[in-house]
């Protein structure tokens, strides 16, 4: 739990901006699939998520953003000759709203979580 106020609100912000660029990452890639350096964008957007979290001490944000990283991770790149497809996580559960995060869209609700 974050104690420090302004420590939380700069958390809260980049963690808002990491999860809107995520999911503009995601949309993007799945109409592009080939386009690796948007997965390498988002592999590095949520390792910064993972590790923000962590050093704040959010562990609910820190292990989805860790399962997140996993999926992405896990998709094979076209370099290695295989075509990588955003099916990888389409049969997975949605991630967005982050529990315990920052709040968002699912299934046509909008909810968040307070982690604090």
């Amino acid at each position: 739990m974050i104690q420090d106020e302004e420590l939380r609100n700069l958390y809260k912000i980049s963690g808002e901006e990491s999860v809107h660029k995520l999911r503009i990452g995601l949309l993007y890639l799945q109409q592009h699939p080939q386009d690796e350096t948007t997965l390498e964008e988002l592999l590095n957007e949520i390792h910064s998520l993972k590790g923000d979290s962590r050093i704040v001490g959010v562990e609910k944000v820190e292990t989805i953003a860790h399962k997140f990283h996993e999926i992405l991770g896990s998709i094979p790149r076209a370099r290695h000759g295989a075509p990588f497809c955003c099916s990888a996580w389409r049969k997975r559960e949605p991630l967005w709203p982050v529990p315990g995060g920052f709040g968002g869209h699912r299934r046509g609700r909008s909810r968040s979580v307070d982690v604090w």
